[in-house]
């Protein structure tokens, strides 16, 4: 089953998108002591310099339902967990509408209209990418690979 990329920091190296995350360099001082960030990709860990990366962003990624804006949480046998926001929604969807494990709702693919992905600039790094991108509209998944099997 594959799903929706994890919310969180990414850049484009090389023409390559990574997942990245300052605290990881905690644990590579020693190991790249002369460089600013480690981008993961896979299995993969590239040290890097700032000016290196093409773009980076913070990334959420969204689904809406009912005329709600919900965060995607991920998916599972029971299809995709979405996150309401607020009290209105919570009510709505019969969860408390806090971004807590207990408060999600499920989804199925048939359900949901639209999937994008909101991605915001982070201070100090370029911010070269559309800040909203649709992986699914109006019904129809734009990228495949991100549909449930």
């Amino acid at each position: 089953m594959n799903i929706v990329r994890q919310n969180g920091k990414y850049s484009v190296y090389n023409g390559k998108t990574y997942r990245i995350d300052r605290s990881n360099l905690f644990f590579f001082q020693n190991k790249y002591p002369d460089f600013d960030w480690v981008l993961w990709g896979n299995e993969e860990q590239i040290p890097i310099h700032k000016g290196q990366v093409e773009t980076a962003y913070k990334l959420e990624t969204i689904a809406e339902v009912d005329n709600f804006e919900c965060p995607l949480g991920g998916a599972d046998d029971k299809g995709f967990y979405l996150f309401p926001q607020g009290k209105e929604a919570g009510d709505h969807f019969g969860v408390l509408g806090y971004h807590g494990a207990t408060d999600r709702f499920y989804r199925k693919d048939e359900e949901i209209d639209n999937i994008f992905e909101v991605r915001t600039p982070i201070e100090g790094f370029p911010f070269k990418t559309e800040p909203k991108v649709y992986l699914k509209k109006d019904g129809v998944w734009l990228d495949e690979s991100y549909k449930l099997s």
